[in-house]
């Protein structure tokens, strides 16, 4: 019985454990939920934080956008004050300019307004002067109109600027027909003694330049005209034209001419005449002496006899040479071309070669022409041979479709200064010669020749 009491009060024991540790467990479990509900309030809490903690990062963010912003503004700002400075600057600097030129431009007026007074005075001088000079240009014109010569001025390509009343009077063109036209082909100048060329080079060196050409009027006419260009220049010192001064000598040169003429003539029947006598007289009287020599051969010694001979052949020799200088025989035989080739052919030698080309052969020419050809060329060997001291001689005979007839004469020789020559009254001679032969043969000639480069003669005659 108490084993069963004491059962039963264990198993109350055992129970009311249970109970109490059923109860722990619930409070343990109350516990536990209440730990694992403020967890979860401390984890809301620690959410909570971690939002206000963002959204606090992302107003920071937004305040340093905000500010680098406002740095940025603050920058641009920075530049537009400083560009109103900048501007401010530049209009007080213009303002400072403008007070400046201001200024300079009320002395400037004033320099102006003096100026103007004095400018005034001027104007009463030189429209005084104007006048004046209107008054001088005016007698200029009419002494240039009224003046018998041609004068007129050309530009640097030998264009007519201005062309007088005589001009037209000469020449028979009006000053509208000739105007900015160029002389040589309204007027088909033929230079005598120089070129164009060499005219325009004189001219720069010596500032004028005087001679001859052929020049032919509107009708057809042809005029020997004695000429003078004088150059023109600007305020630059420039060449800007030449003036022309032109004297119609035709009338003197005709008479010249037929002098010329009657004197050449007069000259070649001298020379016919003096040939034929040195043929009857002294050629016929060195034949018989060489005859009656012979016949005394016998009572002469032989080396006084050979010397007798060999002088009278020498005489012969002699006489024949001049004979053929003065009427050369085989002019009439083998014409100009053939006679010229062969004086060249006897000339020849190891002090001087004379060059011949000719293509004339066939060509008709006048038997006076032929003669005063011949001369003109035998002149221009001789004067080489005298004093040019040249090497070589080149002599070129060509006949064109306008049957005309050209001579080129070259050496080689020391040249020589062709205006001095032609100037100077002992000198150049045997070139006054050639120039009276070519102009009583209507031709012209065109000379070039420089020291020591040789001279060069360009012949024209038209057959």
């Amino acid at each position: 019985m108490e084993n069963t009491n004491k059962g039963q009060k264990f198993v109350k024991e055992i129970k009311s454990l249970n109970q109490e540790e059923q109860t722990i467990i619930d409070e343990l479990v109350i516990a536990n939920k209440k730990k694992q509900d403020r967890a979860d309030q401390l984890i809301d809490i620690n959410k909570s934080k971690q939002n206000r903690v963002d959204k606090l990062i992302f107003i920071r963010n937004q305040k340093d956008n905000k500010a680098d912003e406002l740095v940025i503004i603050n920058k641009k700002k920075q530049e537009q004050v400083d560009k109103l400075l900048i501007v401010k600057n530049q209009k007080q600097y213009r303002v400072d300019e403008l007070i400046l030129a201001n200024k300079m431009a009320s002395q400037q007026i004033k320099k102006y307004t003096t100026l103007n007074q004095k400018l005034k005075q001027t104007n009463i001088y030189v429209n005084k002067a104007k006048e004046k000079l209107a008054i001088s240009e005016n007698k200029l014109q009419n002494i240039v109109n009224n003046i018998s010569d041609a004068i007129f001025s050309v530009d640097v390509d030998f264009n007519i600027a201005t062309w007088n009343k005589s001009c037209q009077k000469i020449y028979g063109y009006s000053k509208k027909e000739v105007l900015n036209k160029n002389q040589d082909e309204i007027l088909k100048t033929e230079f005598i003694h120089s070129s164009q060329k060499e005219i325009t080079t004189i001219l720069k060196d010596k500032k004028e330049w005087f001679g001859e050409l052929i020049q032919q009027t509107k009708s057809g006419k042809h005029l020997f005209i004695n000429t003078s260009y004088k150059i023109i220049r600007n305020n630059y010192n420039e060449i800007v034209g030449i003036t022309v001064l032109n004297k119609d000598i035709t009338k003197s040169r005709k008479k010249d001419i037929e002098l010329t003429n009657a004197l050449l003539l007069g000259e070649e029947t001298e020379r016919k005449r003096i040939a034929a006598n040195l043929h009857d007289g002294l050629g016929q009287y060195l034949s018989g002496l060489r005859m009656h020599l012979q016949v005394l051969k016998g009572d002469i010694d032989d080396e006084n006899y050979n010397k007798l001979v060999f002088f009278i052949d020498t005489a012969i020799k002699e006489y024949r040479s001049v004979s053929h200088n003065i009427i050369p025989p085989n002019l009439k035989i083998d014409g100009l071309d053939g006679a010229i080739r062969l004086a060249c052919d006897k000339l020849n030698s190891k002090l001087i070669k004379i060059n011949f080309k000719s293509d004339i052969e066939h060509s008709k020419i006048p038997e006076s022409t032929e003669m005063e050809l011949y001369r003109i060329t035998q002149e221009l060997i001789n004067n080489t041979l005298k004093h040019a001291k040249a090497k070589t001689i080149e002599i070129k005979l060509t006949v064109n479709k306008q049957n005309i007839l050209s001579i080129e004469f070259k050496d080689d020789g020391k040249g020589f200064d062709v205006e001095k020559s032609l100037h100077k009254q002992k000198e150049g001679i045997g070139l006054k010669n050639v120039l009276s032969r070519i102009h009583f043969l209507k031709g012209t000639v065109k000379i070039n020749s420089e020291l020591r480069k040789g001279t060069k003669f360009k012949i024209n005659i038209r057959l």
